[in-house]
């Protein structure tokens, strides 16, 4: 569609629609052609609808935790869902505080940064980890996320400083299927001065328990936190 056709539809000024219309393109959620300047929808909107049902259903369990989660830390909180080589945040709750930090619902993020995605990565089988990292866009220290995930795999938590957002830290468990590979993964993220590294661990050792706990109810397979069975993330 056109800018006037977009803004006819939508009842709004063309210049709104136009600005509107970047910020879809931004995102992800429209397409422009450079040439007839007509938009169109975009792959983010494809991917939204591919969760719909998952984001339902198939992680109903993890939301009672969610909302403990939000009350004991006073925190944002989100469920990130794998797509390929990204996740894709498909449902969040707030901090209460003015100051927060958010990832934002249907955002993408590729799986090689940040707690969210590392919870992920680290569960997957070795050929599945080998192939996102060879498609990762460069910058980026295989060898310290290598090192990530041998320790998020040792702990049962990941943690990341700032690797999104600057100033933001987060801690996140994996949500596996009947498998045992990460679907999924439940995080939680904050300003640095309020989530230091020891709150990060006491918060990643009580939400692991708590997954674990769900897991088991579910009869997913006891999770191998020992990262000498990690053969993809050893030296």
């Amino acid at each position: 569609m056109t800018i006037a056709e977009i803004a006819e539809a939508t009842s709004l000024t063309a210049p709104t629609a136009h600005r509107i219309a970047l910020a879809l393109v931004d995102r992800g959620f429209l397409t422009r052609d450079e040439v007839s300047r007509r938009f169109s929808v975009g792959p983010a909107v494809l991917r939204l609808a591919q969760l719909t049902d998952i984001g339902h259903s198939a992680f109903a369990h993890v939301g009672p935790l969610l909302d403990t989660l939000r009350a004991d830390t006073e925190e944002t909180v989100g469920l990130h869902v794998r797509v390929g080589s990204q996740r894709v945040c498909i449902l969040e709750l707030e901090s209460p505080h003015r100051v927060r930090v958010v990832s934002g619902i249907g955002h993408t993020y590729p799986l090689t940064a940040a707690a969210a995605s590392k919870a992920i990565l680290a569960w997957l089988r070795p050929d599945q980890i080998e192939s996102v990292l060879r498609e990762a866009p460069p910058p980026l220290d295989q060898t310290k996320l290598r090192a990530d995930l041998r320790q998020a795999r040792h702990d049962g938590y990941a943690i990341s400083f700032g690797e999104t957002i600057p100033g933001a830290h987060a801690v996140a468990a994996p949500v596996l299927d009947s498998s045992g590979e990460a679907t999924a993964s439940v995080n939680v993220t904050g300003p640095a001065d309020r989530l230091p590294e020891s709150r990060l661990r006491e918060i990643g050792g009580e939400l692991s328990q708590k997954l674990q706990l769900i897991h088991r109810s579910r009869r997913v397979p006891r999770q191998i936190n020992n990262p000498e069975d990690f053969a993809p993330c050893m030296p």
